[in-house]
């Protein structure tokens, strides 16, 4: 008898090569965009203050997005145009429905400033029917209860991702992996503390390999699981490959947006749900299941989940994460695979540090903050 032992696909230190690869083309695309420049910062014309933590978009006169920002504390940004053109301004903050701006001219080398002030408005869900909640779409139309949640997900997804590319700050992470036998029983535990630029704890590979090739990889030493970030969520890729509907939760003040793959159900694919605060309507949680498993691998409940949280600056982060991967036992002689037990992955941010090393906040083992830098 031999033991296979579940794997977490491209776990940091060293499995991250497909992050070094995306870091290396957005240096490359900004060093040949040096020529025209929009700056501005944005303002809540209603409380007069800065607009922090706002997703900044650059959109061409086909309506194609060119490039994205995120604003500082200061509600300041800076967004560069890879050639002169007639462009927009498009700005999304979580919560609240989107401004965009008239048409800017830029000629090649120029620089422009532009204040965007906002009265901003909160987003309103509409009603909720029992239709929402029975039936999945691919890419819902607006109007629809799951295209308004879809919206706030994609960009609660968005300022993370541009939090993480920045690379302004550092988070301090308690990684925590226990293995249990098929009874549930603790086998063996271990903890370390991580500190890197990212506070995902597990990889992604590219959104169109993972269509083509699906979310689990067979290998030697037994199957490598693939998690999704936040790039992959709000690609189209995913977008076209799963279909969405609402789902309630009887979690007071939460709403879900339940998402499934279509097409081919042969190959690993990830379905779950996306949590919203029902309030704020900014995301709170994901959970996920691995679809398309062997009996054996059902019975270890493959799957995963996220927390969020913010910054003190308005920016989100994943502030917790889970990942479950299934042991195979391999019986010489027995053609089937059986399941030996569960090996279980939890991150924990417990401080985040701007790049220089001063404490941004810093929290307990139950997510309390207990310091924080105003």
């Amino acid at each position: 008898m031999r033991g296979a032992q579940g794997q977490f696909g491209a776990i940091r230190f060293p499995q991250i090569a497909w992050r070094a690869v995306l870091l290396g083309l957005t240096v490359s695309s900004v060093s040949r965009a040096q020529a025209q420049v929009v700056r501005g910062e944005v303002i809540d014309s209603l409380a007069a203050r800065p607009v922090s933590a706002a997703i900044v978009v650059l959109v061409d006169s086909a309506d194609q997005e060119r490039a994205r920002a995120l604003t500082d504390a200061a509600g300041r940004f800076a967004i560069k145009a890879d050639t002169p053109g007639r462009y927009r301004l498009r700005t999304l903050v979580v919560g609240y429905r989107r401004w965009e701006s008239g048409f800017i001219a830029l000629e090649r080398g120029q620089s422009v400033e532009r204040r965007i002030t906002l009265g901003l408005v909160p987003v309103a869900l509409p009603v909720l029917t029992v239709e929402a909640e029975r039936t999945c779409v691919v890419r819902p139309e607006a109007g629809l209860a799951a295209a308004a949640l879809w919206e706030e997900v994609r960009k609660t997804l968005g300022v993370t991702q541009l939090t993480l590319d920045r690379r302004r700050y550092r988070f301090a992470t308690v990684v925590h992996t226990t293995e249990f036998d098929r009874n549930r029983a603790l086998q063996s535990e271990s903890s370390q503390r991580d500190l890197d630029y990212t506070a995902f704890g597990f990889g992604s590979l590219d959104a169109a390999e993972l269509r083509d090739r699906g979310f689990v990889r067979n290998d030697a030493g037994g199957p490598i699981y693939y998690g999704p970030d936040a790039r992959l969520l709000v690609s189209d890729v995913f977008l076209d490959g799963h279909c969405f509907r609402v789902e309630r939760t009887r979690q007071p003040g939460v709403i879900g947006l339940a998402f499934e793959p279509v097409g081919d159900q042969s190959k690993p694919d990830i379905e779950g749900a996306l949590w919203l605060d029902s309030a704020t309507v900014s995301l709170v949680g994901l959970e996920w299941r691995y679809t398309a498993q062997p009996r054996w691998a059902r019975d270890g409940d493959p799957g995963g989940s996220m927390e969020f949280a913010q910054l003190p600056n308005g920016a989100w982060f994943v502030r917790r994460w889970t990942l479950r991967a299934p042991i195979a036992r391999v019986i010489a002689g027995r053609a089937d695979t059986l399941l030996h037990g569960t090996k279980v992955r939890e991150g924990l941010v417990v401080e985040v540090l701007t790049a220089g090393g001063d404490v941004v906040v810093r929290f307990d083992s139950a997510g309390a903050v207990l310091r924080q830098r105003h």
